[in-house]
């Protein structure tokens, strides 16, 4: 098989499988606040967040992904795709590994201070990743299957998000909030070495490619590349700012919404 679809595939498992810990916090709301069943009547060890406190949880994880992705795009362009994956990678190791020991913690302070730091973390490390994941498609399928090679990966993300409510929702039943954290930790690690191999598999083509002057330009020029966008460009970005910020706040919120009532 050429090794371009190699890289797709690849490119697939890293956006399909960190997925399930991106969005396990709709599964776990009730455990993490303690208003499962499990958790009132002793069978399970819950947490015991307030709303606010699960909320921030949620939302440090999209601001910390928007920083990580446009630093991401200024440290591609002045040192390639192979070590900048590498760093995102640790990143995407390190963030649900704190976050899934946070479950662990005796005190709920203690709990809550691990896991909005690993959420941040995990943030930094998906945010960046999928900027160079762009990248790397790019590189491989220019004039080459590039639209078929971006559609076949929105489809494993979309399948992934899919797949997570289906799994995980049963799973919770079964093997309780910390055994899910571990078991999306370990999907998660799988995504890991995804991104490690395919940075090995695309280190010969990205030889070169940032010796360039583009490249060679301060990395503060981007805030002038930035001023060339029209007015049309930044009200899309605002739209989806705004429609993003919605969609994913409730979905982490609705199951909860609809157990209370």
């Amino acid at each position: 098989m050429d090794t371009r679809w190699w890289v797709l595939v690849f490119c697939c498992i890293a956006v399909s499988l960190p997925n399930f810990f991106e969005l396990q916090l709709s599964t776990l709301v009730q455990r993490l606040t303690g208003t499962a069943s499990a958790c009132t009547n002793g069978t399970e060890s819950c947490l015991q967040f307030d709303l606010m406190q699960f909320n921030i949880i949620v939302g440090v994880y999209p601001w910390s992904r928007a920083v990580a992705a446009i630093l991401a795009g200024i440290l591609v362009d002045q040192f390639g795709s192979k070590y900048v994956l590498w760093g995102f990678a640790a990143f995407l190791f390190l963030g649900p590994l704190i976050f899934t020991l946070g479950a662990y913690a005796m005190t709920t302070r203690t709990a809550y201070a691990l896991m909005i730091l690993g959420r941040m973390i995990f943030g930094f490390g998906t945010g960046g990743y999928e900027v160079l994941l762009h990248r790397v498609k790019t590189g491989w399928f220019l004039y080459k299957e590039l639209a078929l090679a971006f559609s076949i990966e929105i489809l494993f993300d979309r399948l992934g998000t899919a797949s997570m409510f289906l799994v995980l929702g049963g799973l919770v039943e079964v093997i309780n909030m910390r055994g899910v954290l571990w078991f999306t930790f370990g999907l998660n690690l799988i995504g890991v070495a995804a991104l490690l191999l395919l940075a090995h598999l695309d280190r010969v083509r990205t030889v070169g490619l940032f010796e360039t002057e583009s490249a060679k330009r301060p990395w503060w020029t981007i805030w002038t590349a930035l001023g060339q966008f029209d007015t049309l460009y930044w009200l899309l970005v605002i739209t989806l700012f705004l429609y993003d910020g919605t969609v994913q706040t409730f979905v982490a919120n609705a199951p909860n919404f609809f157990a209370v009532r």
